[in-house]
């Protein structure tokens, strides 16, 4: 009787482990919840300076938590290793400054992976560290909340070992070395002039999931995993990262932006299964060493697009099946998921419309009604209802 009572025990205490387990995967404060946007209209820190009370007396201004500044002319490019033209960034610096932001709390400054650096080469990496480093004290007195980087290359493909100037001569588990050792330097000189930064991402691991990228998060023996990382494009992505994270300070955030999240609409499983992706497969391609790091300081940051919502991409497929009706159903379906299975932020993409300036598009009747709406549930934690 007594060994049947210890069992018993024993199976009780397991069963409190698994919720905790589960509990800690996710405890969303649903009152703390940010929208953020970027798109094709991205403004500048001059338009924001003179302009950012008027972007927050617009009716989506009042909806959204804060904007993705650009500043590619100047220092928005990090990866390029050259000097850059510092009287002109010494100007914007002034320009930053005198942005007076008001409801946009959660602002971001772009950090684009456009590159011409070798990452061998530590005269480039020069170069690369100090220009990230006056990307991030641009962040830093433009009162942001750290950097959004976008990790798609858009030129020379930084992150595929094949496409690298010496591969062949070194191996890819060579360069994955050298890359790691280049994302703790990011990292750390981020850190340098921006103490307890969001990293927020376009995508952090979410994206290996993904079967075009051979889904290596999927597969549970390392040796396989590795072999399907290596067979898949942006492989050396995940060194990076594991560099940040080695760099990360206890204050630092890095999220998942998952833009995979675009294409959940409608799918409302989706979103939560990615949670679970993010939170515990992706830690598959993490050092174990640092998984107490990505536990405690990756977030999840879920994805929308207007444009793929609101079916107005060209070519798209089911292009305007919906009723404008069933349209905005769908976008607050969206706006209500992403928000509730995020850790914090939610980013909002758009390109066929203008919200700023309205040189393209028009904003839908409903839209900014429809995120009113998903948002008060939110904060209310009331249910959807499918």
């Amino acid at each position: 009787m007594l060994k049947l009572l210890m069992l018993m025990l024993l199976m009780l205490v397991m069963l409190i482990c698994i919720a905790n387990a589960e509990t800690d995967l996710w405890s969303p404060n649903n009152k703390d919840k940010k929208l953020i946007q970027m798109g094709w209209d991205l403004v500048t820190p001059e338009y924001a300076a003179k302009h950012v009370s008027e972007m927050e007396a617009t009716p989506i201004g009042k909806c959204i938590d804060g904007i993705m500044l650009d500043m590619r002319e100047t220092v928005g490019n990090p990866f390029e290793a050259r000097k850059l033209d510092e009287a002109r960034l010494h100007t914007q610096f002034e320009t930053l400054k005198s942005i007076k932001w008001g409801r946009f709390t959660d602002n971001f400054l772009m950090a684009y992976t456009k590159s011409d650096m070798d990452w061998c080469s530590d005269e480039d990496w020069k170069w690369v560290t100090r220009n990230t480093g006056l990307l991030a004290k641009a962040a830093r007195i433009g009162k942001c909340k750290g950097l959004t980087f976008d990790c798609e290359p858009y030129g020379k493909d930084p992150w595929t070992y094949k496409e690298q100037k010496h591969a062949g001569k070194k191996t890819f588990a060579q360069y994955q070395a050298i890359v790691r050792k280049r994302g703790a330097q990011f990292m750390s000189a981020i850190q340098k002039q921006f103490p307890n930064p969001v990293i927020h991402t376009m995508y952090l691991l979410a994206i290996y999931n993904n079967t075009s990228y051979k889904a290596p998060v999927r597969e549970a023996d390392p040796i396989l995993r590795q072999q399907k990382l290596e067979a898949s494009i942006w492989n050396l992505y995940p060194s990076f990262i594991n560099g940040m994270l080695d760099a990360a300070e206890p204050g630092t955030v890095i999220t998942d932006g998952n833009e995979d999240a675009y294409y959940y609409v409608g799918n409302t499983n989706a979103y939560y299964e990615s949670l679970r992706t993010i939170k515990q497969s992706c830690r598959n391609l993490v050092d174990p060493k640092l998984w107490t790091k990505y536990r405690s300081q990756v977030q999840v940051a879920q994805a929308l697009y207007y444009d793929y919502t609101f079916e107005t991409m060209p070519g798209q497929v089911g292009k305007e099946q919906f009723t404008p009706e069933q349209h905005l159903k769908r976008w607050e379906h969206a706006i209500y998921h992403s928000l509730n299975s995020s850790d914090h932020y939610v980013w909002l993409y758009n390109e066929k419309i203008d919200l700023w300036q309205g040189r393209w598009g028009v904003i839908p009747d409903g839209f900014v009604e429809a995120i009113r709406s998903a948002r008060d549930k939110i904060y209310k934690n009331e249910p959807y209802g499918e």
